[in-house]
C-alpha cells in the first residue's frame, strides 16, 4: 500500500500540474485498488515464478509491473495514446521512491528471513492482512461505488 499510496500521491500532483493531464476522481481510487492488487500479484509471481530475492530486483520489478498493467488498462479504456505512454515511463518513476522505501524498510518480510530464505510464519500473518484489505477495497469499490453488481 505505500507503494500505490506514495505513487499515487506523486501522480495527483503532476495531474494537477497542467489541464492537460486532468483527471476525475474516480481515476485515483480505481489506480489505488488496481495497483494494490497487481503489486501483490507481481510480488508472488517474481519470488515464487521468476525465484527473484534481490530486494533491489523486486523494488524495480513491482513497480514496473503496476506501471505496464495500470497503462495497459488505461489504453483499452480508450486514453490518449501519448498520455497512456508518457504516463507509463511517469507512473513507473512515481511508484519507485515507495517501492524502495518498502522493500527496504519491510525486506524481511517481503523478501524472506536472511537465514532461512522465506518468511517467518508471524510475517505471514501481516502479509495477510494486507491482502484481505486488498480484497475489502475491492468489495468497496465494485459494491458500493460502482454499484455493481446489482442485487
Amino acid at each position: 500500500m505505500v507503494i500505490v499510496g506514495s505513487g499515487t500521491i506523486i501522480d495527483w500532483i503532476v495531474h494537477s500540474s497542467s489541464l492537460r493531464f486532468h483527471v476525475e476522481p474516480e481515476y485515483y481510487l480505481g489506480k489505488i485498488i488496481f495497483g494494490i492488487v497487481w503489486s501483490l500479484i507481481a510480488l508472488w509471481a517474481l519470488k515464487r515464478l521468476v525465484r527473484v530475492s534481490s530486494t533491489t530486483t523486486l523494488a524495480i520489478g513491482v513497480p514496473a509491473t503496476i506501471a505496464l498493467f495500470l497503462q495497459t488498462k488505461y489504453f483499452y479504456q480508450g486514453y490518449n495514446n501519448f498520455f497512456v505512454f508518457l504516463f507509463l515511463v511517469l507512473h513507473f518513476f512515481m511508484f519507485l521512491p515507495g517501492s524502495f522505501w518498502a522493500f527496504k524498510k519491510h525486506s524481511e518480510v517481503l523478501v524472506g528471513d536472511p537465514v532461512v530464505g522465506r518468511p517467518t510464519p508471524a510475517r505471514w500473518a501481516g502479509f495477510a492482512g494486507l491482502i484481505l484489505l486488498a480484497e475489502f477495497a475491492f468489495f468497496v469499490y465494485f459494491i458500493w461505488i460502482l454499484n455493481y453488481p446489482r442485487f
